[in-house]
């Protein structure tokens, strides 16, 4: 789940507890979200894209089947 999120966090060097950090959660909570137990809430991904990735949109972090471009500004297309 979430790939486009987890490649764009490996590209710009962020990781669970910078989420964590940023919703106010514990990292365990910010865990489940990545591996789908729970969903992350609308203001909690608005929060990701205004404080860590403010140059994409809400599509781009959070759709798996969309184009994201990447640090190297190269098109990369994630499929599921």
């Amino acid at each position: 789940m979430y790939k486009n999120l987890q490649i764009l966090m490996i590209n710009n060097n962020i990781d669970e507890k910078d989420i964590a950090v940023a919703l106010n959660l514990t990292l365990k909570a910010v865990q489940h979200r990545f591996k789908g137990n729970t969903e992350f809430k609308r203001s909690e991904m608005l929060i990701i894209k205004k404080n860590l990735f403010p140059t994409y949109t809400l599509d781009q972090l959070f759709d798996d089947d969309i184009e994201i471009i990447d640090a190297e500004k190269n098109a990369t297309k994630i499929n599921n």
